[in-house]
């Protein structure tokens, strides 16, 4: 993908996991594929069903826009990618499936 999003789409989902965990952000990025995951309490329910809608946030007010995944999951449709996650009270897990940056080989 572009690289100029990958970084900014990184950016943002460590960005939140940082704030959400207790001791241990994991970052693995394999091939096309990046997993960004948190030891936190994982995401409340009344955020999960809204989660990556503008302004929907868990932070206290003053400390957060909502915006940040909302312009993530923008950021990753932009360059034809897929987001999931998976939360738990052990924490959460954002994953992305790139599609490949044309000009790019597979070598």
């Amino acid at each position: 993908a572009d690289p100029i999003a990958v970084r900014q789409i990184t950016s943002n989902l460590v960005r939140n996991a940082v704030y959400a965990a207790r001791s241990r952000v994991e970052v693995v990025a394999e091939a096309n594929t990046l997993r960004v995951q948190d030891d936190g309490e994982g995401i409340r329910p009344d955020i999960l069903e809204r989660l990556g809608e503008p302004f929907v946030t868990s932070k206290p007010p003053g400390e957060g826009t909502g915006l940040g995944l909302a312009v993530t999951q923008s950021l990753i449709s932009s360059v034809d990618g897929v987001l999931h996650w998976e939360t738990s009270d052990a924490g959460t897990c954002f994953t992305v499936t790139f599609t490949p940056y044309p000009g790019v080989k597979d070598e």
